[in-house]
């Protein structure tokens, strides 16, 4: 890298004294460490609520966040600049002037909670040999992390050479990332850039990434006695999260009430056969508002994870389409769309709409069905898409208006339309190659740190690092230390030895990165 200089200036041994001192100093400080990171992860900031109330809740959470960051960057001696609240620049600049700039990117704002954690997903709980709470891998642990790391090297007694810029946004989670533009319109861009969103140890290569979708509308079916009228089927919060409930409401005569009873149990019994790991309870009570009616609440349960990996999860709205399948309750248009989406969306690999790929360096395309909505007239889906190389957004594009326009033509009446939602994230490939010392400061902070080997990698994940040039993940799991995923789950956390580690990793790259070792 121009005007930078790093591995070149030093030798092992210099290295090796450099991170030993880094060891020493968040050893003892590790209590205000593990403080800092606890009282960040109490913050609300779940993005992308749908409800006016919702969004003034974030946006008073975000703002006082940044301010809780702003109080330690000035702690620090950083320069901290606010945008409006929508991301903030925090830099710990050089005495002389930069030739320049060596980054960090990442985001406090985090998905929704969900239910059924052990410790509040909101508390920043130390117990049990971890710090729980939303974010503390995704990405708020790597945020207290860096902030952690550069408070151990300004004690290091090293000579800054290249400006250190702390870029953090407020939207990475959404479907957009209007945070990212506007840094890149104030002119924030690093020179290189460390994204701490992904694994360690180096991720030089990323899946792209669409958002899809497809809504459909039909005619409303005529009122039966004999058969329950479909009233709604909810399920998901986010595209890249497995939706872990579902849930199907049906309104009957209650004259009807035990035999429809009956056929809703039989069938989630056969259900149970084909799924195995479905969950299923039902619910009724008689309709306040409608004299002789019964409304049954039909709930399917799963397994949430993130939407990069499916497979770790277990899909609710699968299964409640497949339940759907069955019945053949509802309207034949609702019963066409949702059998086009339980075929294609229920294989992950992407097959399902012809668009199934694998490559060697990145794996193969998935699949996630996050958000799902039907009504007795219409229905709403969010498709996530992680493709490798080999497949591009034109090809993803192109396969979901061939569903609709094969649905469409399905049924007289039925209309389905598919469209890109948000930002496309086409695959990112970072080469050694152009980018040698930069890689290989990272390689040599993480292989001194821990002692394992620094390989070159890929991930599922889309990360900052497709909104920068020459940037990378780095971290904050790792999968070789038997770090278990748990972003976008329940009972998300950090184990306080991770934590720790990382801190001590991230410090000796930014060592490596910005600082000039032979004043050390």
């Amino acid at each position: 890298m121009k005007g930078g200089v790093l591995t070149k200036s030093f030798d092992q041994k210099k290295i090796k004294d450099v991170a030993g001192e880094i060891d020493r100093l968040v050893e003892e400080r590790g209590d205000h460490y593990i403080a800092f990171l606890s009282g960040l992860l109490r913050f609300e900031t779940a993005s992308g609520q749908k409800t006016r109330a919702g969004q003034d809740k974030f946006q008073e959470a975000i703002k006082n966040c940044l301010e809780y960051l702003r109080v330690e960057s000035e702690r620090l001696s950083m320069a901290f600049r606010n945008y409006d609240n929508l991301a903030a620049v925090a830099e710990l600049k050089t005495k002389q002037k930069s030739q320049r700039s060596v980054g960090v990117a990442a985001h406090i704002d985090v998905v929704p909670a969900g239910k059924g954690w052990r410790y509040p997903p909101f508390g920043g709980t130390v117990a049990e040999g971890c710090i729980w709470g939303r974010g503390a891998q995704d990405d708020k642990g790597p945020v207290a992390s860096v902030y952690s790391a550069l408070d151990a090297l300004k004690s290091l007694g090293l000579r800054q050479v290249s400006d250190i810029r702390f870029l953090i946004g407020t939207l990475e989670e959404t479907d957009d990332w209007p945070d990212v533009d506007l840094l890149r319109d104030k002119r924030e861009t690093p020179d290189v850039t460390i994204v701490p969103d992904g694994i360690f140890p180096v991720i030089n290569a990323e899946k792209g990434m669409a958002m899809l979708e497809l809504s459909g509308t039909w005619p409303e079916e005529k009122p039966s006695a004999e058969k329950p009228r479909f009233i709604s089927l909810t399920s998901g919060q986010r595209h890249n999260m497995v939706p872990d409930t579902a849930v199907l409401t049906l309104l009957a005569e209650s004259s009807q009430k035990s035999a429809i009873a009956r056929r809703l149990t039989d069938t989630a019994v056969t259900l149970k056969e084909i799924i195995p790991d479905s969950d299923f309870s039902m619910t009724h009570k008689e309709d306040s508002k409608n004299s002789g009616k019964t409304i049954f609440e039909l709930s399917f349960l799963g397994k949430s994870a993130h939407g990069a990996f499916p497979e770790k999860g277990h899909n609710a709205a699968l299964d409640a389409l497949a339940f759907i399948d069955m019945l053949e309750y509802g309207p034949e248009g609702l019963r066409v769309f949702a059998g086009g989406l339980s075929r294609r969306c229920g294989l992950l690999d992407g097959s399902g709409f012809g668009i199934g790929c694998h490559h060697d360096y990145m794996g193969n395309t998935t699949i996630n069905l996050g958000v799902l909505t039907l009504t007795p007239k219409s229905g709403n889906a969010l498709v996530n898409v992680r493709y490798p190389s080999g497949v591009e957004s034109a090809n993803v594009r192109a396969a979901f208006e061939k569903a609709a326009a094969e649905d469409s033509n399905a049924l007289d009446g039925l209309k389905v339309k598919s469209r890109i939602h948000g930002r496309i994230h086409e695959a990112l490939f970072i080469s050694p190659d152009n980018h040698p010392e930069f890689l290989h400061s990272l390689q040599i902070a993480y292989e001194t740190v821990t002692g394992r080997p620094a390989t070159l990698n890929s991930i599922r994940g889309t990360t900052y690092a497709k909104a920068f040039p020459a940037a990378v993940a780095f971290g904050p799991l790792d999968e070789k230390a038997g770090d278990i995923e748990m972003a976008h789950e329940v009972d998300e956390r950090i184990r306080i030895d991770r934590y720790l580690e990382n801190i001590k990793i991230y410090a000796l790259a930014l060592a490596l990165l910005a600082y000039n070792h032979q004043h050390y």
